[in-house]
């Protein structure tokens, strides 16, 4: 309610980024510096509901690293439309919400618990749902696909763009 327009959806933005050099060192850089200017906290939410999701704050749980992430990318001049929030449980079972960046070469999580920003595939979580990218306020079950651990290093990602680049 507070940043409405994070939550808008115009379906006349892309629904996918190009996994540029340039984005993935936005994506990088987002990633990296909204994990370094939050100090984790953990937050109960029960029956509270003044416990909310907060975009920048001092502290936080994984929900306001992905908003706050979503919402710099937004502000970035990426689209809306393409950062969508994903919940998933870690290996250990617990919940957590990552962002899901949609690229032309597949989408990538960034997450607060690893500087590395992997692909959704080689993570080591349990998607459970991911919000719609026509209406943000819209989130789909996810199949309960797990897949095996793996990081998409920075030299990596970069590969990646220098190849879709070159096509």
């Amino acid at each position: 309610m507070r940043y409405p327009h994070d939550c808008s959806s115009d379906l006349e933005q892309a629904d996918r980024v190009e996994l540029s050099p340039s984005t993935v060192k936005l994506l990088e850089a987002t990633n990296r510096n909204v994990n370094a200017q939050i100090a984790p906290i953990q937050k109960t939410y029960g029956a509270d509901l003044k416990v909310g999701w907060t975009i920048g704050p001092k502290a936080g749980d994984c929900n306001d690293y992905a908003v706050t992430k979503r919402h710099r990318l937004i502000e970035s001049g990426l689209p809306a439309r393409a950062l969508r929030l994903s919940v998933v449980r870690t290996p250990d079972r617990i919940g957590h919400l990552v962002l899901l960046v949609s690229t032309t070469d597949g989408d990538l999580v960034l997450d607060n618990l690893t500087p590395t920003i992997r692909t959704w595939q080689n993570s080591d979580y349990e998607w459970i749902k991911v919000q719609s990218s026509t209406d943000a306020r819209l989130w789909f079950d996810v199949g309960r696909k797990v897949a095996e651990p793996a990081n998409l290093n920075s030299r990596a990602l970069a590969q990646l763009a220098a190849q879709k680049t070159a096509k």
